[in-house]
């Protein structure tokens, strides 16, 4: 029986059937995501897909204008500037650009506790929450740990829109010292780091550890402290140089021939130690070096 045979027997209108559309297929370029990533000279960069630039709806302007029923004519962001605000955030991050596509799935898991380290980032970025305590990653040189706080602040920005900002401490200490030469203050330097909602400190721990380095890394992580901000730090020291072993059993923390064991908590002093821990969730990155793997496995095939 038809819909109009039924309608006229029973005096009801019947819902019309929906058709269903064909699913399309996501941009080749990149996936469905709208943006894509790639190295440029020295920092990792992103850009809006092509997909996204052709927008119909404002041909590539970021707005559209609509006139309301008053004869107004209000100017409104379009959907596709949504996704042009995400990759200006991630510009603004500074990867290196070794690190433009990588993201935590990609994580391998060679060893050790990586998988479940891995499954720990993927559950953090889950339920972020602006403001919630950051994490301080410790191992051994080639575990990973600069993929992982890369790949977290990429996510960060590119999905949620977040400010975020990756530095690494012995380059933040150079970009000072260029700063005297200039006239420029260590406030100067380290302020516009205050204002972003997350930072990522990679090489924690790294440097002769001078008064001045200190000086410079007390004034960085007391201030963020104060405001609440999440940070994240990676480090080649931790609480215990004996636990940090990888595979082969040595540890870059304590060579054989060394007779010093040197911690984190040594390198940048109490005070520091004592706020990380309040900031922070610490955790030990175990399993072989991802580098040391490689070369390994790219000398066997020749």
């Amino acid at each position: 029986m038809s819909r109009e045979s039924e309608t006229r027997r029973t005096g009801e209108k019947q819902p019309r059937r929906r058709r269903e559309k064909a699913p399309t297929e996501p941009c080749r370029r990149c996936g469905g995501l709208g943006y894509r990533t790639f190295p440029s000279d020295d920092l990792a960069a992103a850009a809006v897909c092509e997909c996204i630039s052709a927008c119909a709806l404002c041909n590539g302007e970021g707005h559209t204008t609509e006139r309301d029923d008053g004869g107004y004519l209000w100017v409104r962001p379009c959907k596709c500037a949504s996704v042009q605000q995400r990759v200006s955030r991630f510009n603004a991050v500074h990867l290196p650009a070794r690190y433009a596509d990588k993201n935590i799935e990609g994580y391998r898991h060679l060893g050790g506790n990586q998988n479940e380290i891995k499954y720990l980032l993927l559950n953090y970025r889950k339920n972020y929450a602006p403001g919630q305590r950051g994490m301080l990653l410790m191992g051994d040189p080639g575990t990973g740990k600069t993929h992982l706080l890369t790949a977290l602040l990429a996510y960060l920005s590119l999905e949620l829109g977040l400010s975020c900002r990756y530095i690494d401490f012995m380059s933040l200490l150079s970009k000072i010292k260029e700063g005297y030469n200039q006239g420029k203050s260590e406030a100067a330097i380290i302020g516009p780091l205050l204002g972003f909602q997350v930072l990522a400190v990679d090489e924690l721990g790294k440097g002769r550890s001078t008064d001045w380095e200190v000086a410079v890394l007390d004034d960085l992580i007391s201030r963020r402290y104060n405001t609440n901000s999440t940070t994240f730090f990676a480090t080649n020291f931790g609480d215990d140089p004996t636990q940090l072993a990888g595979e082969s059993g040595a540890s870059y923390y304590q060579p054989r021939q060394a007779t010093v064991q040197v911690t984190l908590e040594d390198r940048v002093g109490p005070r520091i130690y004592s706020r990380l821990h309040d900031m922070c969730d610490f955790h030990v990155v175990r399993g072989p070096d991802y580098r040391r793997r490689d070369l390994a496995r790219t000398r066997k095939s020749r």
